[in-house]
């Protein structure tokens, strides 16, 4: 039995590691919060602070600063590259598909563990986020280890006790809210919010006795439609605030602080304040209370659609996922023991809480949800597993069987889409045939199961399904990234002062900046707003080694186009556009700015006026 554990986690962490390593340095940085990110760890490291994050020259409040700290790390030991600035990200990322695994055969069997690592890895967002220089995977991780440790120690706890619920004792509450205060450190309040929800909602439930349960259905005469209530006294005041103090709410509060509160303290205290003013005001309670840029939704449909859309290939399974859940939970069939039945209403209060809480945020994006994956793998698995198994009788064979022609159609509309996404960046390319044809390795992997499922031989068709998703999530995020990526061609035309002769190199940006050109132009980049032409012209004229980058269309302003001189261009990734470099058509004298010095000092009290105000949507 160690023998087939220690098989299986290898077989787990190799399969996790092929999915997430394979080519990670491959495609350019993706604006815009990768390069932020990348950005910010590398001027930190280069001003030799480890406290307040910078990007661009100026202070960057959207994110703590962990992921900063693990990127420093990773530069220091392999050189700023995108590989290095996604390396941790990604380790951390299979860490999390390993815990999914461990606690899955800790609660229900080797198989169903063995099938939620191989889910989890292949869901097709779960790579985006683990394989992205965003703080995201490091958030999911932590989270991740909380809710797995609380799993494992209240199981443990019952078992010892031999009582119907016992939340974890002081030690292991201890390490429970360690891994929290290191999710704050990671991202913020969510890091020790979500998951003491996701644990409280599951005591509520646990610690609700079963006969009074049986008293209130007897007493309400429930019927099937009114399920739901037998829920509600979990959420009776007196209950409610009981098991909230049996969670030791001042231990958690305790050792988050002792953990997150000294940066946080010091941050605040070498900025004035502003830090903490921003992220808590503008980056947590203003995405919470409104739509920032422009990532709204229904709350009602957004997050379900987007589990179906971020969770395929495996999403077609969602409604025998669904009934095989609503199953264990109920007990109806003799073989599922109350570790298997705790740990799917754990998951399930994983899935509801997070799902719940950004559907009622005003800002929206689907990597906010992305901390429940690895609950939704494990419900997953336990319905696979059975499959593979060949349960009938538990399982209906018509679901997997629609699911893989769900699976197979969605494969060969993946080949049709993909060809009109890529015609405009690839026009008349081969490489867009090739890039498409991804989408038939999922409708593959569904034609060959359908074809064993008919043969009686759920095994080879479930391994058949799992073998197509992982060659797809590696075709797509280890190969076609990169082959996309390389039509962002800014990086051709930047002057990047570590190149020999650039080290004076100032650069500009004219009506745009994206984070990528900081990034990898190696420098701050100074930016215009649309209106700030003459301010423009007079940092090309200062110096001879002045550069600025414009929009092609930009350049249709004459007063502008008149004072500059094209230098180098190439395509505006994803724009119907151009961007050009652009220095000083005559430096110094042929300006009429920098030669009058009255326009100058206007010049100057401008530019002065929007340092002061600060702006950061240069930055968005």
């Amino acid at each position: 039995m160690p023998f087939i554990r220690s098989q299986h986690a290898l077989l787990i962490i190799g399969i996790a590691s092929l999915v997430l390593l394979t080519n990670l340095g491959g495609a350019k940085l993706w604006d815009r919060d990768e390069p932020r990110n990348a950005g910010c760890a590398r001027e930190m490291l280069e001003r030799s602070d480890w406290v307040v994050p910078w990007f661009n020259d100026e202070i960057r409040t959207h994110k703590p600063v962990l992921l900063y700290w693990l990127m420093m790390a990773s530069y220091s030991t392999f050189g700023v590259s995108e590989f290095s600035a996604r390396l941790p990200s990604a380790l951390l990322a299979i860490g999390t598909v390993w815990l999914t695994w461990w606690i899955a055969r800790r609660q229900f069997n080797p198989k169903v563990a063995l099938w939620s690592g191989i889910i989890l890895s292949t869901f097709v967002m779960f790579p985006v986020v683990a394989r992205a220089a965003t703080p995201d995977s490091t958030l999911i991780f932590f989270t991740t280890a909380a809710i797995v440790a609380f799993a494992h120690f209240q199981s443990a706890a019952n078992r010892d006790t031999g009582s119907s619920f016992q939340f974890p004792g002081f030690r292991q509450s201890l390490v429970i809210y360690a891994m929290m205060g290191l999710a704050v450190l990671a991202k913020g309040p969510v890091g020790l919010v979500l998951p003491t929800a996701v644990i409280g909602l599951f005591c509520l439930i646990k610690r609700l006795p079963s006969a009074e349960i049986k008293e209130r259905e007897k007493r309400v005469h429930l019927k099937k439609r009114h399920r739901l209530l037998q829920v509600m006294p979990a959420f009776h005041p007196r209950h409610f605030l009981e098991t909230c103090w049996a969670m030791r709410p001042v231990t958690a509060i305790s050792i988050a602080l002792l953990i997150a509160g000294p940066w946080y303290a010091w941050v605040g205290w070498r900025t004035d304040g502003l830090w903490l003013m921003e992220f808590f005001g503008e980056h947590n309670l203003g995405r919470a209370t409104r739509s920032m840029e422009g990532h709204g939704g229904s709350p009602l449909f957004y997050y379900p659609v987007a589990i179906l859309v971020c969770c395929f290939p495996w999403s077609v399974f969602t409604i025998p996922t669904i009934l095989t859940t609503n199953s264990t939970i109920n007990k109806r069939t003799n073989d599922i023991n109350e570790g298997q039945r705790d740990l799917t209403i754990l998951m399930t209060c994983w899935i509801a809480v997070y799902v719940g809480v950004f559907s009622l945020a005003q800002t929206k994006l689907p990597s906010y949800i992305a901390p429940c994956y690895p609950a939704i793998a494990i419900l997953m698995a336990a319905y696979v597993a059975q499959v593979a198994e060949d349960l009938p009788k538990r399982v209906p064979t018509r679901w997997w069987t629609a699911g893989l022609t769900i699976g197979s159609v969605g494969g060969l509309a993946m080949i049709v889409g993909l060809a009109i996404a890529l015609r405009d960046t690839f026009p008349n390319e081969p490489v867009a045939i090739w890039l498409a044809a991804i989408g038939g390795i999922p409708a593959i992997g569904g034609a060959v199961g359908l074809w064993r499922r008919y043969q009686r031989d759920f095994r080879f068709s479930t391994f058949a399904y799992g073998v197509a998703a992982i060659a797809f999530v590696v075709a797509l995020h280890g190969f076609a990234t990169q082959a996309i990526s390389e039509r962002q061609e800014y990086a051709n035309i930047l002057p990047n002062k570590l190149s020999a002769g650039t080290n004076n190199m100032e650069l500009a940006c004219f009506d745009r900046l994206e984070p990528s050109w900081v990034f990898y132009s190696g420098s701050a980049v100074k930016h215009f707003a649309k209106d700030a032409t003459p301010e423009a012209l007079s940092f090309l004229a200062r110096s001879e080694h002045a550069r600025m980058i414009v929009p092609r269309s930009a350049l249709s302003d004459p007063n502008l186009s008149a004072g500059c001189v094209v230098v180098d261009e190439c395509k505006y990734f994803l724009r119907k556009d151009q961007l050009c470099l652009v220095k000083a058509a005559n430096p110094i004298a042929a300006n009429p700015i920098a030669a009058n010095p009255i326009a100058a000092n206007q010049d100057a009290k401008r530019t002065a006026e929007r340092t002061a105000r600060k702006t950061k949507d240069s930055l968005e």
